[in-house]
């Protein structure tokens, strides 16, 4: 689910992989924080209609986002974690494969 990421984070305490146990921030693609924001509205019982961008940029006119945010962080950690923990394995792929070579 790797795209264009927001400035939203989430912490996943362990992740395991290749013997490597690492705590592990994973930077939220923008994709995933507007299906959290539409969900947040849809369990409102608000359907919001209109481009991601737009509703983006509408809700952070009302600075709204970061509070979004924190109502749905449990919610978007579910959602993630594969993703997550897929862009972790690449991370220790990378640094393994660095290692190699130095």
């Amino acid at each position: 689910m790797r795209g264009k990421e927001t400035s939203y984070s989430l912490y996943y305490p362990e992740f395991e992989y290749k013997g490597y146990k690492e705590s592990y921030f994973y930077d939220v693609p923008f994709d995933s924080m507007m299906k959290a924001i539409r969900t947040y509205f849809s369990n409102q019982l608000i359907d919001i209609d209109g481009k991601d961008s737009d509703v983006w940029n509408a809700l952070a006119d009302l600075e709204c986002i970061d509070n979004i945010f924190d109502v749905m962080e449990d919610w978007l950690h579910e959602y993630c974690e594969k993703d997550a923990y897929e862009d972790f394995k690449e991370y220790v792929d990378y640094y393994e494969l660095y290692d190699e070579v130095n």
